[in-house]
């Protein structure tokens, strides 16, 4: 990974999760205290977004956000909560944002017990930040095989973006990448888009390494950014 930050020219950060905040280091992403805007872990990982921008002289318009299971959540989050912060975010084997708010119900969204549906989860991002701005693009993976997270948290996590972008819940098209199909949405606006990618295992796929690919394969670094203080166009689903 630092490699390839080298050769293409990308800063990294790495935020930890503290075994004294959970022992298994994973972000608590369904906690009401660590994933709303300006509070806990969601305004740390914002702070140390702020801190790497200002530090190294980064374009604060290109910054891109992605995670593993819980930091797949996590991502998912963050996106919500900060959208004028992160020009996209690729959500690996997560969940969607305002899925759940307790650990109990963390682990049946987990399996797929008791998932909020289609506008109510896409209510949940349009209540994390008052955003009237562009949204962020998505890019989705989530392995068929996964056992820990179930596969059906990736239909949930895309049909909850659709709407923000002004695009149909159904995929514009699907082509095959790999060997593995790839279904795209298209938003209304340019450059913008939901983006799945189903594969068998997640083994060979860690979070950061999905980041490369998704940053050198789409080059996002070189897309027209937007301008995210514009007046938003109204958006609903198709």
């Amino acid at each position: 990974m630092p490699h390839m930050a080298t050769q293409y020219g990308f800063a990294l950060l790495f935020p930890e999760q503290q075994r004294q905040n959970n022992l298994d280091l994973c972000f608590d992403w369904f906690s009401p205290g660590d994933n709303r805007r300006d509070t806990g872990k969601a305004l740390s990982i914002r702070q140390m977004v702020a801190a790497a921008t200002a530090r190294h002289g980064l374009d604060p318009a290109r910054v891109f956000c992605t995670g593993l299971s819980a930091g797949g959540a996590m991502t998912s989050s963050m996106l919500a909560t900060y959208p004028e912060v992160f020009a996209g975010g690729a959500i690996i084997t997560g969940l969607p944002c305002g899925c759940a708010d307790t650990f109990a119900r963390a682990f049946d969204r987990m399996r797929l017990l008791g998932m909020p549906r289609g506008l109510e989860l896409t209510a949940f991002v349009r209540g994390a930040s008052g955003h009237d701005g562009a949204w962020p693009t998505v890019s989705i993976w989530h392995g068929t095989a996964e056992a820990t997270v179930g596969h059906g948290n990736a239909q949930a996590v895309i049909g909850q973006w659709p709407p923000l972008h002004g695009a149909a819940a159904a995929p514009d098209h699907v082509q095959i990448v790999r060997g593995q199909a790839e279904r795209i949405a298209k938003g209304a606006e340019p450059g913008f888009a939901i983006d799945a990618l189903k594969r068998p295992s997640e083994a060979a796929f860690p979070a950061f390494a999905a980041l490369c690919v998704e940053i050198v394969r789409h080059e996002l670094w070189r897309r027209p950014q937007r301008d995210s203080a514009r007046p938003a166009k109204p958006r609903h689903a198709r």
